[in-house]
This record gives C-alpha cells, structure tokens and sequence, in this order.
C-alpha cells in the first residue's frame, strides 16, 4: 500500500519530504513555517515531534496560536477553581454533619 499525501503537503515545497511508504513527512525543524495552517490541511501534526518553541504555538484549523493558549488556560484555571469549591463543600460538610460514626473496638 502507497500513502498519497495530504493537500496541504501536496501543494506545497514538502512534497519531496513525502515518504509514500509510510504515509509521513519529515520536515526539518529549520524549514518548519511559522503558521502550520497550510501544510497540516488534509494532514494531522504529530505535536510531540515538534521543536520546543513550537509548544504553545501551534495554529491549526483556524485556531489562532493565541487563541488556543488562552483556551487551553482557562480550562485549567476552572477545573482548578472546581476543585476548590469541591473541597469547600466537603470540608463543610463534614463540619456540620450531624451524623456520628461508632467507634468499634
């Protein structure tokens, strides 16, 4: 089997870096453009094998680099604040709880 490449490596200066046996494209780190948008269309971006500077900034299907930071963000930040409150109603809960449990010796 021969993997065809997606459009957006397909029309652009990467095709040479198309392996058709493997379906991949090995970009080098140096010849990475900055906006990832148009090689990645019709193709997915293994984050993980991307330079560090790259972390935060990736901008892909619309998603502005930024954007996605600050999504990303305030997600963490509201399940922190979650947690927080979870542990406030248990902390009160079990203060005000009435009920006793029995020591069995």
């Amino acid at each position: 089997m021969r993997w065809a490449p997606g459009v957006g490596i397909k029309n652009s200066e990467f095709i040479g870096q198309w392996d058709v046996d493997i379906g991949v494209a090995f970009i080098p780190w140096d010849k990475l453009p900055s906006d990832l948008n148009a090689i990645a269309e019709g193709s997915t971006i293994d984050e993980d094998s991307l330079p560090a500077d790259f972390a935060h900034g990736i901008c892909l299907r619309g998603f502005g680099c930024k954007s996605a930071y600050f999504a990303y963000s305030i997600g963490f930040v509201a399940y922190c604040l979650a947690m927080v409150l979870l542990l406030i109603v248990m902390f009160l809960f079990i203060k005000f709880n009435s009920v006793t449990c029995p020591l069995v010796v």
